[in-house]
This record gives C-alpha cells, sequence and structure tokens, in this order.
C-alpha cells in the first residue's frame, strides 16, 4: 500500500513539519504540498528541509493564492493531483486530500490495513442538492444556480452580485449531461484509477469546468458531483474517515486540544482536524509520540 497525501498548507510550518514526518513514518507514503503563494516560498521551502525528518515530500511548483470559497482551492487541489499522478513514474494506491491542519489519530500501519481491507472503496461524504437540513441558500442551490467571483472580486462582493441575480431572476444555465449536483466536505480517500478518471472527465466534457468556477465553495461540490454522476457511484462510502468537530455551529470547525484525546481513541476515523500547533501544542505532540515514539520535535 501506497498512499499519496494531497496537503494544501498556507501557514504553522513547525506543525507542517510534524504531519509530514507523521505520515510517512515508516512508510513508501508520500506528501505532496502545496504551498499557498502568499507563503514567501524560499524561506518557507528551506525551514521545511530543515524541520522534517522524512525525504518523501515534494512542494509543487505551480502556487496558487487560495481563497476561502473560491475557485482556486479546487485548482490548487488539481495541481496536487496531477502532481501524484505523474510523479516519477511511481503508482500510488491511493490519493488523500488534506490541510495543513489536519492529523492522523490512527497509526500509519492501521490507516493502511484499513485501506486494504477496504480496496477498491472511495471514501467521500455526499449528499445530493437541495438538501434544506445541510446547507443554507435554497438547500446549496443558491451556491451553483447564479455566478459567484471569489478569487476576482472576494466573498462579500460576490455575494452582493449573487443577490443582485436573484432579484433580476437571472439563473446560471445548467450542466449538461450531469443528472444531479452533489455536495459535502472538501476532503476525501480516492483510488488512484478513481483520481485519473477525474481527470480524464474534465478533459473529455466540456463546460463542467467553466460551470463550477463561478460557483460558491466550489471544493465542497466538483468532487462529489463527478464521481457521484460515474461509474464510481457504487464505490463511494459516504464516509471521509475525517473526525470533524462541528458543535459550536460556527464557519469553522473546533480547534481539537488534549480533551479530545480519548474521542481520538475511541473514533473509527482515521484522520481528524483541526489542529493548531499555537494553541495546543501538546495534543499534536502527544499523537506524534504516540506513532514516532520520538520527544525532540516539539
Amino acid at each position: 500500500m501506497r498512499i499519496a497525501y494531497l496537503i494544501l498548507a498556507h501557514q504553522n510550518i513547525d506543525q507542517l513539519a510534524l504531519l509530514i514526518d507523521t505520515l510517512t513514518y515508516g512508510t513508501r507514503n508520500f506528501c505532496f504540498l502545496h504551498l499557498d503563494a502568499r507563503l514567501h516560498t524560499p524561506s518557507f521551502s528551506r525551514k521545511l528541509n530543515k524541520l522534517t525528518k522524512s525525504q518523501n515530500w515534494y512542494a509543487i511548483k505551480k502556487r496558487l493564492i487560495v481563497n476561502w470559497g473560491g475557485f482556486s482551492m479546487v485548482e490548487a487541489t488539481l495541481n496536487l493531483m496531477l502532481a501524484a499522478l505523474n510523479y516519477s513514474n511511481i503508482k500510488f494506491d491511493y490519493l488523500s486530500l488534506h490541510s495543513g491542519m489536519d492529523f492522523p489519530i490512527k497509526s500509519n500501519q492501521e490507516i493502511e490495513q484499513y485501506l486494504i481491507n477496504n480496496k477498491e472503496h472511495q471514501f467521500m461524504e455526499f449528499f445530493k442538492l437541495p438538501n434544506l437540513k445541510k446547507w443554507a441558500g435554497n438547500g446549496g442551490l443558491d451556491r451553483v444556480n447564479y455566478y459567484w467571483f471569489i478569487d476576482e472580486l472576494g466573498y462579500l462582493k460576490s455575494e452582493e452580485l449573487m443577490i443582485a441575480q436573484k432579484k433580476n431572476k437571472f439563473r446560471k444555465e445548467r450542466l449538461e449531461k450531469i443528472d444531479s449536483i452533489y455536495g459535502g466536505s472538501q476532503w476525501w480517500t480516492l483510488t488512484a484509477d478513481c483520481a485519473e478518471y477525474i481527470i480524464h472527465f474534465l478533459n473529455e466534457t466540456v463546460g463542467f469546468y467553466h460551470f463550477f468556477k463561478y460557483t460558491n465553495i466550489s471544493d465542497e461540490m466538483f468532487f462529489q458531483t463527478i464521481l457521484l454522476n460515474s461509474k464510481y457511484n457504487g464505490q463511494i462510502i459516504n464516509n471521509n474517515l475525517r473526525l470533524i468537530d462541528w458543535s459550536a455551529n460556527l464557519r469553522s470547525p473546533k480547534i481539537l486540544d488534549m480533551s479530545d484525546l480519548a474521542k481520538f481513541k475511541h473514533s473509527r476515523c482515521l484522520y481528524a482536524r483541526k489542529f493548531d500547533i499555537n494553541i495546543d501544542a501538546n495534543v499534536i505532540k502527544s499523537l506524534y509520540n504516540r506513532y514516532l515514539i520520538s520527544e525532540s520535535a516539539i
């Protein structure tokens, strides 16, 4: 089993180094990094080289400014996928998408065994739109029925433009050859052949990329819509294997801390988010030491 970890990173270099070392320790796994273009690349990369013990990582050269809610998130993810699928003739079994603020809550051996036991399954949260219980804005349809220019104008101005479109009864044309639109969590773990299908689909399906380029929080719909309308539909387990605490009902999940350790132990998830080394370094240290048996990193 060989896993390609696709990591979207924008802060906390010390935490990112620990994540890389933990995910690759004692394995053939490899981490592909998208470092947000707001970061100063030369100094950031040099420091990351000094901090990481692992050599199994690569920071892709095509870097974007990634905006929350913007299509730039999807573009950065696709660039990571292409890097993993075309890396040095190495064939990965799974591609797993993560933030730099994730951390595994199971050992690499447990993660690999789980994926071996469930081989040829895709792990992704999904639900069909509209879903009034999950998403506001007409059950999520406002995200796709109107033009959003988040990367170009910012979120607030783009939202104002969407409201103007609604008042004037203007709607985007719907996608051809797509029966339904699906939403769900941004984070997923997919087989390499499934990832290759996504790239092939985008190369062959005129209009799909452009349609989603001007939607709201496209990263929570783009990949679900491709796969739930594909031959992979029957392989998808409606579970992204991530423990994420949304109990505060805020736009972002809870920052996990030492009080959550028992929850990790009893969870059937493989990974968790979010962690922040500046808020609680001890919980990251505890997980790191549990799997790497090292006291020197923090």
